[in-house]
């Protein structure tokens, strides 16, 4: 069948990457954190008066292919030179000229990790915070290099940030983060916990303080002009604070910044300058509000895509108490201006990350709250397969009613007349006379319920007593020209699933309600939700009352009365369990345990409720059967096949076994004596 296959093919590649993109998600143990709440206010409080929005319009480029990524910038007034720090371990130092390009730059040391924080010490040292190294002292003009520190409390530091000298030569420094070293510091931001710390190296002393632990990606740091405190950033939310030294307490200075502030550098003339490498955008202040963006931002990353992208950086100009006075960065990104490589290898990312994005937001959104199956409902075991087997259900069966007969689910047999009674998908009771040859039998339409007849059975005086998916438990006499409704409720609580139904010799009516939460047209979100909302209940005609009997029971099915009376067998689809309920002691055992995965994991589940609210049926039945069983649920035979799915009844009458069926529109009949169960091998 071509057309099926396509559509089924059509189907299983669209929904891969959806079913990927959960499990990967859901099996990361990768696990970010709500960020402060303050953190997620976007105010124009640090918009200053005076703009420059054209940042890039005049401006020079020094070191151009010299400098590969100079993250900080120290400048020595007394020799007009500036030190930076590269991503090739070079601290190196330039020369500006009037012209950038007359510029001199030097490879003056190279510390062997990652230079970032750069500071001068009392006696023309240059101070380095190495965020691989720690924290150095490149001394006698570069020749000597010497660790100061690389640990504090016992915790070695992981991303060596930013730092400043105090006039009386201690050092004050952050560690950006404990957990994270700088090649993985976005896992930092995005993970959203308080990794980071400030301290304090005394070099007469030679020790290292913790000033302030648990700092949100701890970055830039500087001393404030009368040595009081000093002014480090948050990047992640968006914060600069103070640390007053003596008191050893912090307050904040500015918040609520238009971007993630990196550096921070005082100019001597009463003014700081916060560097700030992206401004807030959409995808910024969704990522930050929301952790499993976050968590897909990383999952993205550790499989080689970078979605942490930044644009709109710019350079805030504040005052000493923190008050904005001017902003200067380029005009907002348009990425079709961009470098073609650039657009490229963006559109590269999103093309393949949004569906990635598009499927868990779909997954974390949706309400649908599956649980857990009972453990024993997952074991898989050999003990239900009976010693004769018939696997070629389909070969030398018969079809009865073919076109005529829309999905009859179940079966019940009048002995008396002859003939077939079965629930159909359009509300008909019909009735079926078999003949020899099925081609002969005879197709009636007897009553029509306004329902979805599911279970049959007759009833003492010649009754059909039907229970009808949407309608509740009904009686049909006289013929078929009477129906009643006999109970549609119990407790309070509305049958949403009328299932199946059976008949005590005292008239008493035994019946499934499979969900009271789903009706018939969602019956399969019962089975993915995986909780209990089946009932057994009884009827009594004589006193009209309903009782519930068991409740809690999942997608309670089929029931059948036991030949003495004394109890009921019924079915738990989902668990593939059915199980005695003793009528006068009211107990319940087990008599035979009979998809895997997805009843195991409950996020598979989700998945396939989520594909079927799209339209998509990813319930594939297949290798239906019929299982014989003797009174006591021991397994005799098992007529099956792997062609053929969705076998809803199986009826002995006389030499034959009877099947009805969900999804085909005919009942199969197989000779039992021509086509027997044989010894499995």
């Amino acid at each position: 069948m071509p057309l099926f296959f396509s559509l089924r093919f059509l189907l299983f590649s669209a929904i891969v990457a959806l079913l990927a993109s959960i499990v990967l998600y859901r099996f990361d143990t990768f696990d970010p954190a709500p960020l402060p709440s303050d953190a997620l206010v976007y105010s124009t409080d640090s918009i200053p008066p005076l703009i420059n929005n054209q940042f890039l319009t005049g401006a020079e480029f020094i070191g151009a292919g010299l400098l590969n990524s100079p993250e900080d910038i120290a400048y020595d007034r007394d020799s007009g030179l500036i030190y930076t720090g590269c991503v090739d371990g070079w601290v190196k130092r330039v020369k500006a000229f009037e012209s950038a390009n007359d510029s001199v730059v030097e490879d003056w040391v190279n510390t062997g990790g990652r230079p970032l924080g750069l500071a001068f010490g009392l006696h023309g040292e240059v101070i380095v915070a190495d965020a691989y190294k720690g924290l150095l002292n490149i001394s006698d003009d570069g020749k000597k290099t010497e660790l100061l520190t690389d640990e504090a409390e016992g915790v070695k530091f992981k991303l060596t940030d930013a730092v400043a000298v105090r006039d009386n030569g201690v050092l004050y420094f952050t560690d950006a983060s404990y957990k994270y070293n700088l090649h993985h510091f976005a896992f930092d931001i995005w993970e959203g916990k308080p990794h980071g710390r400030l301290m304090s190296f005394d070099p007469i002393t030679r020790t290292t303080r913790v000033l302030l632990r648990d700092r949100y990606f701890s970055n830039g740091v500087s001393m404030s002009p009368d040595q009081t405190h000093l002014v480090f950033c948050e990047t992640p939310l968006r914060r600069c604070s103070k640390y007053y030294i003596n008191e050893e307490r912090v307050e904040v200075f500015i918040q609520s910044l238009p971007g993630y502030p990196d550096n921070i550098r005082y100019d001597g003339d009463g003014h700081y300058w916060i560097a700030m490498p992206s401004g807030v955008t959409t995808l910024w202040k969704l990522s930050f509000r929301y952790p499993f963006i976050r968590k897909l931002q990383a999952l993205a990353a550790k499989y080689g895509f970078n979605t942490m992208i930044m644009e709109n950086a710019g350079v805030l100009q504040v005052d000493l108490d923190g008050k904005p006075i001017a902003f200067c960065s380029p005009s907002s990104t348009n990425p079709f201006s961009m470098p073609l490589l650039f657009f490229s290898r963006r559109f590269l990312i999103f093309s393949t990350i949004i569906p990635f994005i598009a499927s868990i937001t779909l997954y974390r959104l949706d309400t649908f709250d599956p649980s857990h199956l009972p453990a024993d409902a997952l074991v898989y075991s050999t003990t239900s397969i009976p010693p004769l087997v018939n696997d070629q259900l389909l070969t030398g069966a018969e079809f009865i009613g073919v076109g005529l007969l829309n999905k009859p689910e179940d079966i019940a047999y009048d002995r008396d007349s002859g003939l077939i009674y079965t629930g159909c998908l359009d509300g008909w009771v019909k009735r079926v006379k078999a003949l020899e040859s099925c081609n002969d039998s005879v197709v009636e339409d007897w009553v029509n319920t306004g329902g979805r007849p599911l279970g049959l059975a007759f009833g003492l005086h010649g009754e059909v007593i039907v229970a009808d998916a949407y309608k509740g438990l009904l009686n049909i006499s006289d013929d078929g020209r009477k129906t009643e409704l006999l109970t549609d409720e119990a407790e309070g609580v509305r049958f949403k699933l009328t299932d199946a139904v059976a008949v005590g010799d005292n008239g008493v009516l035994y019946f499934t309600d499979a969900s009271y939460k789903y009706d018939y047209s969602q019956a399969s979100f019962d089975f993915l939700e995986g909780k209990p909302h089946g009932r057994l209940m009884s009827f009594n005609p004589t006193t009209r009352t309903t009782r519930v009997l068991l409740k809690d029971l999942y997608f309670a099915n089929g029931i059948s009365m036991s030949p003495d009376q004394t109890h009921l067998v019924f079915c738990e689809t989902p668990v593939r369990r059915c199980s005695k309920y003793y009528i006068n002691e009211e107990r319940v055992e087990g008599v035979t345990t009979l998809w895997k995965l997805s009843m195991r994991y409950p996020l598979l589940r989700k998945v396939t409720a989520m594909v079927a609210k799209w339209g998509f049926n990813l319930m594939f039945a297949e290798d239906a059967g019929v299982l014989q069983v003797d009174l006591d649920g021991n397994p005799i035979a098992f007529y099956h096949d792997h062609k053929i799915s969705h076998l809803t009844t199986g009826v002995k009458i006389g030499k034959y076994l009877y099947c009805g069926s969900l999804l085909h529109s005919r009942i199969l009949r197989l000779d039992l004596l021509k086509y027997p169960a044989q010894k499995s091998l």
